[in-house]
């Protein structure tokens, strides 16, 4: 973003349109250079986006759709999103997911050769949150969290599932309906310096009123 000017506003260009079984679009992440995973918040499932290196027309279709990936069915959590953030690990070979209606952080093991999902997802944490989008360290093996309608960042040690706050607990005003992170791009930033976007509190409102939003720098330590 240092060198953004209007004039060098990117221009999109539509590739996909999605199969009429598509909702909700939401968070996704990059298996390889052509492979993308995107979360479908109100159909229960993950798509997998092919883009062919050569110039083809790219495709989608279900990558997997399983209970842990679902919405909820009680209307009071009507606006409530199924499966949220999505993450891929390439050091330990799983995607990392938020189911924000049933409150799980899981996993889903990659196959390297095929790139499809095996066997059944599993949940990594036992501890109670509203998981949004999420970050991972993949030299600490730890995730970092946004729990967007608790207003706080949670660490989660991968292979344990030990799950800590490290920032919202106490309340920091600052820290409002956190959402979508991603590491610096300087030198050493990644597992030390994180960008993360706040909405002010849009589904969660402070108070009942909803603040302004807000891209925060954070720093961690090591």
């Amino acid at each position: 973003m240092s060198t953004f000017t209007t004039a060098s506003m990117p221009k999109p260009i539509a590739v996909l349109k999605f199969p009429p079984e598509a909702k909700i679009l939401n968070g996704a992440c990059v298996l390889s250079s052509s492979v993308i995973l995107c979360a479908d918040s109100w159909a229960d499932l993950i798509w997998r986006v092919d883009i062919p290196e050569d110039g083809s027309a790219p495709s989608a279709h279900v990558w997997l759709k399983h209970g842990m990936l679902a919405h909820s069915q009680d209307p009071e959590k009507h606006d409530v999103p199924g499966v949220n953030g999505l993450k891929f690990n390439s050091k330990d070979g799983h995607v990392y997911f938020t189911t924000t209606a049933q409150a799980i952080f899981g996993r889903i093991r990659v196959d390297s050769a095929t790139l499809g999902p095996i066997g059944d997802p599993v949940d990594v944490t036992k501890r109670w949150m509203w998981g949004d989008d999420l970050i991972i360290d993949e030299e600490a093996g730890i995730a970092y969290v946004t729990t967007h309608r608790q207003n706080t960042i949670e660490s989660i040690t991968l292979s344990t599932g030990t799950t800590v706050n490290v920032a919202g607990d106490p309340l920091n005003l600052d820290l409002i309906g956190p959402t979508a992170g991603s590491w610096g791009r300087g030198k050493g930033h990644t597992g030390q310096v994180a960008y993360f976007t706040t909405d002010g509190g849009i589904k969660n409102p402070l108070d009942g009123v909803v603040t302004e939003a807000m891209v925060l720098r954070v720093e961690f330590s090591s």
